[in-house]
């Protein structure tokens, strides 16, 4: 699962229209002041992730971005699979309200006031990539 969301994510960073870095670097733009520039990046990111201050509603805007898989989706999917495996070899049934509280804490709040730079132009060739992702979950290329 953790694989394929790193490969989903380098397809959608193979094309700048399906890049989370252009979405923040415009947010920026309109910024006059470095101050501007990050409360502009925080509601860029808000707006994609928790829509309010504590996720009133959650996944709103949410959208399929390279970087955003990566720096978001991911470590959300991660603490699932973690707490799920967790639970179950404790016998005990899933939460899904401690999980609803770790990932806010653990996930979106860290999101909304992380700066990494994600990349404005594509990070892959999509058809160097095509080839090579074909060729991990299906087999060699034939002619």
């Amino acid at each position: 699962m953790r694989d394929i969301l790193m490969d989903y994510d380098a397809i959608l960073s193979s094309d700048s229209n399906f890049m989370l870095g252009p979405w923040i670097a415009d947010a920026r733009s309109w910024g006059t002041t470095p101050a501007e520039e990050d409360l502009l990046e925080f509601n860029a990111r808000n707006q994609l992730t928790l829509w309010g201050p504590t996720g009133e509603i959650n996944d709103y805007a949410a959208k399929s971005w390279g970087g955003l898989v990566r720096g978001y989706y991911y470590k959300r999917w991660d603490l699932f699979l973690n707490m799920s495996l967790s639970d179950l070899q404790q016998g005990a049934p899933f939460d899904p309200t401690a999980y609803f509280h770790a990932v806010y804490a653990q996930v979106e709040q860290w999101f909304q006031t992380d700066r990494t730079v994600f990349p404005v132009v594509p990070e892959h060739n999509a058809t160097a990539l095509a080839v090579a992702l074909y060729q991990k979950y299906v087999g060699p290329l034939s002619a």
